[in-house]
């Protein structure tokens, strides 16, 4: 016999905290429903938290950004994960026309925008040189 009643509700069940921590670069709803993330809700600069030391959360720098990442830009992995971590979107192949941007490190632009898109193709170092100064940058110098 259980002991739920209106006057027992049922032991909130915790989920595991997830394993990367205040870096957790995840997005999905199944992924935070899946595993607690306590650090999300913190606005302090420094403390603990689940016996973790949490610094100031990283800034949403790329919200509603969408990136492409040209086949065989050095560093891709690094480069998505560093995106996606500051709230902007990488994109898979079949979704490239919604792109905001292509981005490489080549020395040209091998991916050509769908006719009438406003995508522009970028240099890698929008998003390193970005990330450096804490903010996004203005795409001029970037462009291919």
């Amino acid at each position: 016999q259980s002991d739920e009643s209106p006057g027992n509700p049922p032991a909130k069940r915790r989920k595991p905290v997830c394993k990367y921590g205040p870096k957790c670069y995840q997005k999905s709803r199944a992924h935070k429903e899946q595993f607690d993330h306590p650090w999300d809700a913190l606005e302090t600069h420094s403390v603990k938290c689940a016996g973790i030391k949490v610094e100031k959360p990283l800034l949403d720098m790329f919200t509603g950004v969408k990136l492409y990442i040209v086949p065989g830009t050095a560093k891709a992995q690094e480069l998505r994960r560093y995106f996606i971590a500051y709230d902007g979107e990488v994109l898979e192949d079949y979704q490239k026309s919604s792109a905001t941007f292509f981005i490489t490190d080549s020395g040209s632009c091998d991916v050509e925008p769908a006719p009438g898109s406003s995508t522009k193709c970028l240099k890698a170092e929008w998003v390193w040189d970005s990330l450096e100064k804490k903010q996004q940058l203005p795409i001029e110098k970037y462009l291919m």
